[in-house]
């Protein structure tokens, strides 16, 4: 729990649970006089916010447990989560009408209840309620609300390294901003770098007909607010230089801008500060918002609940961090995945918050020291240590992460797949000195090779699993799919008991540039392993599609599940493909099946046909222990079992 130096105040989350209960529908009851409470006169003072009649009610009258005693709440509140519900207002026009008078707690229900675009019913019945529950073992208090029945939830500066272009500010002509050639110059001034989205057409930005016009000064006003609101920003800092993407990397030579965008990984790391226009989907929306100022702060109130340790406690939408940055309009773009985590400080301009990111910190306008750690930011790929050195493997304990949160992410050029990652990769690559093959580390490549596209983000996004319009990577890596991915080793925890069963030899890339983290134009690996010939199709009586051997039939599934053996083929259910077999990669014991092998989880392999024992991948399975043996061995005519033979094979 937080606490404030002054009041002792602890945090009171309130975040939207998964099993909410639904409030009767029924008008009867107190529902009318709590709606008059909601319109009466206002309770504050210096130490709680300011909260009306019926908010009041819920945090210093309502019983939680009725009759129950003192020891039988906190054995309960021991054991399980234990809720009660609470009827708040019966209108809508009661609760807009309350937090026009300043309600804190009624404006932050009625902000969320706008942020979720729910379809209001203003002279309907609003059905607003409350459930206030206890965490399971600590006990700690929270508040849910529910309308209609929907949840309502809630360091040290671098030396810079040279940069090709920066922006200066003229001294003395605040309208203007110049471009200057750093290109041989060591720049001993801190900079700051500008992240955000593009959103269309830009009205002016660096091509070879433009540079010396940007060079000699442009005026502000002839620039998207966005980068207004950035230059405005950096000069009360009095930071002389900014780093703007489109204003600073040629966009019509593609000689510069491959070149440039490999040097992006220096650009944010040795960047004084990170300036993220979190909350605008374009260039024209700028940085600065127009906001509630109550619904910045946190809310203090007192609660006096039977069986809750009593005193002041802060009450805030339980889901700022996600809204504001997790959810933000800028970090559903994939290249700022490498932006975050490459930066070592960054200020966010949320919709609603300003936030702030650095090696140590985590804060917000709401927690300015910090967040509470139960407010955590869940869901988040930013880690302040990711990058840094440490003990443990950062390959194995956040590439698949990373991948995942980087694969969500939207890019307007498919090409950019490979070059949007190649900063991370680097910094890794100098971190760890191992070796990287197109998505793919060589110290956990065969686990890295237990990919799936995941069909449940894909179906929340509307995305469809395809291939790019030109070659982009070879099968066996994620990078050949516009798709979400997902790793088996993301869902289950890999252990050295986890056995081996397919021997990578040999690796291979080929690039087309000087550039070994950019564009590729071919790759393979040479492995050696048992190869199970398999069949894929249709079968009689029964619909969808199913992966055959032996007489088993193997469902289509959607994601990585423990329950049963499934196959994931990669282009989805209707891809049509012959000639196929199952390598096995590993086997993963699992401890309810200690005495036996546990999952078997593999590639599902065709042939290319243009050259010996030369395959593409097509999909992935997970077969258990039970259908394992006939995985691992086949039927000769006579009825025998013998093992499936090893064979040396080559995956492009």
């Amino acid at each position: 729990m937080s606490s404030s130096s002054s009041d002792q105040a602890r945090y009171l989350p309130r975040s939207a649970t998964d099993n909410i209960v639904q409030s009767s529908d029924s008008d009867e009851g107190d529902g009318e006089w709590q709606d008059e409470r909601c319109q009466g006169p206002l309770e504050t003072n210096h130490r709680t916010s300011t909260l009306c009649k019926a908010c009041r009610y819920i945090f210093s009258e309502f019983q939680v447990y009725g009759s129950l005693g003192i020891e039988e709440i906190e054995k309960i509140a021991g054991m399980q989560k234990v809720s009660a519900w609470g009827r708040h207002v019966k209108r809508l026009e009661v609760l807009e009408q309350s937090a026009r008078r300043s309600c804190a707690f009624c404006k932050l229900i009625l902000a969320r209840m706008r942020r979720q675009s729910l379809r209001f019913k203003p002279a309907a019945t609003a059905r607003i309620n409350f459930r206030v529950w206890l965490n399971e073992g600590d006990g700690s208090p929270h508040v849910d609300i529910t309308y209609n029945g929907y949840d309502i939830p809630r360091g040290t500066i671098r030396r810079s390294e040279p940069l090709e272009f920066g922006l200066s500010f003229q001294t003395g002509d605040v309208s203007n901003i110049r471009l200057i050639e750093t290109d041989n110059m060591m720049c001993d001034e801190p900079y700051a770098a500008l992240s955000h989205c593009w959103g269309g057409s830009i009205p002016v930005v660096l091509k070879e007909e433009t540079l010396q016009y940007l060079k000699e000064g442009v005026n502000l006003l002839d620039l998207p607010k966005t980068f207004r609101h950035a230059v405005a920003l950096v000069r009360s800092l009095d930071i002389q230089y900014l780093w703007i993407d489109c204003l600073c990397i040629i966009q019509d030579s593609y000689l510069d801008w491959e070149q440039e965008a490999s040097h992006m990984k220096d650009v944010y790391r040795n960047a004084f500060l990170t300036i993220a226009a979190a909350g605008a989907a374009s260039s024209s929306t700028g940085c600065f918002f127009d906001r509630d100022i109550d619904l910045v702060k946190a809310i203090t109130v007192s609660v006096s609940w039977l069986g809750v340790s009593q005193g002041k406690y802060l009450i805030c939408d339980g889901f700022i961090w996600q809204d504001n940055i997790v959810n933000a309009p800028l970090n559903q773009r994939a290249w700022v995945v490498q932006e975050r985590l490459l930066s070592p400080r960054i200020l966010h301009f949320g919709r609603d918050q300003i936030a702030w990111e650095c090696r140590e910190l985590e804060a917000c306008e709401t927690f300015p020291i910090g967040l509470p750690a139960m407010l955590g930011i869940f869901g988040d790929i930013y880690s302040k240590s990711l990058l840094e050195e440490r003990g443990e493997d950062p390959i194995a304990l956040t590439w698949e992460r990373i991948v995942e949160v980087y694969t969500q992410g939207l890019l307007t050029e498919e090409s950019d797949k490979c070059i949007a990652l190649s900063g991370i990769v680097d910094a890794l690559q100098s971190l760890t000195a191992d070796t990287y093959y197109a998505g793919l580390w060589a110290s956990r490549l065969v686990q890295h090779l237990c990919w799936t596209t995941d069909a449940l983000e894909n179906e929340e996004q509307q995305v469809t699993p395809k291939k790019p319009s030109r070659y982009r990577a070879p099968s066996w890596s994620w990078l050949s799919l516009d798709s979400n991915i997902s790793f088996y080793g993301r869902t289950v925890s890999l252990h050295d008991s986890d056995r081996i069963m397919t021997e990578v030899i040999k690796a291979e890339i080929q690039n087309t540039s000087q550039n070994k983290l950019g564009s590729i134009q071919g790759g393979y690996i040479l492995c050696r392993g048992p190869l199970k010939k398999a069949w894929w199709g249709s079968v009689s009586g029964r619909p969808g599609k199913f992966l055959v051997f032996d007489g088993h039939l193997i469902d289509h599934g959607q994601y990585w599940n423990f329950m049963h053996s499934q196959v994931i083929m990669d282009l989805g259910v209707d891809e049509a493909c012959n000639n196929i077999f199952c390598l096995p990669l590993l086997s993963h014991e699992t401890p309810e099946h200690r005495f036996k092998d546990g999952d078997y989880v593999g590639l599902i392999l065709t042939a290319t046909g243009e050259r010996e024992n030369e395959y593409r991948r097509v999909g992935c399975f997970q077969i258990g222990w039970d259908l394992g043996v006939y995985l691992l061995e086949d039927e000769t005519g006579s009825g025998a079992r013998i093992k499936v033979p090893h064979r040396t094979l080559t995956i492009i």
